[in-house]
């Protein structure tokens, strides 16, 4: 998907639908806002492709908690290219992998998970199509996978399910197509993490890092991987009280952790230091997976 700078327009326009809703309502939990906002959301098709930054891009590694995830291929393809990260002039590379195929073949979740957000109203015709519909990314649906890890699924031709459905890996969502910033029929299809719930009432929003799919272990069983035992690789890393949360304790290179979960990049930890035990209930201690070189 070519989410180009060169792309402006005049306005952004969002439709107030959700005005019930604060910025800072946890929609996530709320029957009454999936409800309202799920389906058939405002009209957010003059959202422009600055109207949002470009996400993080991880070129090295996939988030640890997709390990205990079943995967399937989202398109009849079956096979993952490994276009992800393809060098653009501005920004950090393509945000997810292309699958190429014709209009209307079927997109199917590619791992059990729940239906996040919705984005619909997008034109799949070529003579009357809105590159910055929906932010480039088109009709698309988001799927909550747990422990922070989604799944995007963008330039849709149209979609069958809602915020709050359930799905099962290979279960069908929706038709592949053309919408938004596309150069022709295909699936746009992301992995990312976010440490915070996604609003069903809102445009289009960004993981906070997207990894490469080809790198996920498709049509394989999920593998148990905690505990583990963790050294710090880095020259230090920060103990968090949650994923992206207070730093609480800094260890020095070569300091010794025990994984026991992981919350999308993100290890819970359990370690004893200054007569406390860290990582218990009392005292929750989270490191960023990039900073430590774990053994199952």
């Amino acid at each position: 998907m070519n989410r180009s700078l060169s792309v402006v327009a005049a306005a952004v326009l969002v439709l107030a639908a959700c005005a019930a809703t604060t910025e800072g309502d946890d929609v996530g939990s709320s029957e009454d806002a999936i409800s309202a906002c799920s389906h058939s959301p405002p009209d957010r098709t003059a959202s422009t492709l600055s109207a949002i930054p470009f996400q993080k891009l991880n070129r090295e590694s996939v988030p640890p908690a997709t390990a205990s995830i079943a995967w399937k291929y989202p398109t009849r393809a079956g096979s993952m290219p490994n276009n992800f990260g393809a060098g653009r002039s501005y920004n950090e590379g393509h945000e997810g992998a292309d699958l190429g195929g014709g209009r209307g073949d079927p997109i199917f979740a590619a791992a059990n998970g729940t239906v996040a957000y919705t984005l619909t109203g997008c034109p799949d015709n070529d003579t009357r199509r809105d590159k910055v519909c929906g932010n480039g990314w088109g009709n698309h649906v988001v799927i909550d996978h747990g422990s922070s890890v989604y799944t995007r699924y963008a330039h849709l031709q149209s979609f069958t399910v809602k915020v709050g459905d359930r799905v099962t890996a290979g279960a069908q969502i929706g038709k592949l197509g053309h919408t938004g910033l596309s150069d022709g029929p295909h699936l746009h299809f992301e992995l990312g993490t976010k440490a915070t719930q996604l609003d069903p009432c809102k445009g289009p929003q960004n993981f906070d890092t997207v990894y490469n799919p080809a790198k996920l272990r498709y049509n394989a069983a999920p593998v148990a991987t905690f505990p583990k035992g963790c050294k710090v690789k880095t020259d230090s890393a920060n103990v968090r009280s949650s994923p992206n949360g207070t730093i609480i304790k800094t260890l020095n290179n070569g300091a010794s952790v025990q994984a026991v979960s992981a919350q999308g990049s993100w290890y819970a930890v359990k370690f004893r230091l200054g007569g406390i035990d860290w990582g218990e209930a009392a005292n929750p201690a989270f490191i960023h997976d990039s900073q430590l070189s774990c053994v199952p």
